[in-house]
C-alpha cells in the first residue's frame, strides 16, 4: 500500500470518526439528555447553564472516542493489507 493511499485512508478515518462523534454527541446524547431532564425536572428547552456544558463535554468525549476507534480500525486494516500484499 502506497503512502498517499495510507494518508487518505487515515484522513477518511479521522473525518468519519469526527462526523460520527458529533452526531452521537449532539443529536443522540444531547436530545436524550434534554428529554430526560425535561421529564425529571420540567426544564423545557431552557434550563441551568450546566446542561449546555455537560452536552458540550460529552460531545467532545464522544467525538474523541469515535476518532480514536475509527483510526484504530483503519490502522488494523492497513496492517492487514500490508501483510497480504506482495513484498515488491
Amino acid at each position: 500500500m502506497t503512502k498517499p493511499v495510507e494518508f487518505f485512508l487515515r484522513l477518511y478515518a479521522t473525518l468519519a470518526g469526527l462526523l460520527l462523534g458529533l452526531f452521537l454527541g449532539l443529536v443522540i446524547f444531547g436530545s436524550l439528555f434534554r428529554v430526560l431532564l425535561d421529564i425529571l425536572f420540567a426544564y423545557g428547552d431552557s434550563g441551568p447553564p450546566w446542561i449546555g456544558s455537560i452536552i458540550i463535554l460529552f460531545t467532545i468525549v464522544f467525538t474523541m472516542l469515535c476518532i480514536w476507534t475509527s483510526n484504530k480500525w483503519m490502522n488494523s486494516y492497513i496492517d492487514q493489507k500490508k501483510k497480504l500484499s506482495p513484498p515488491f
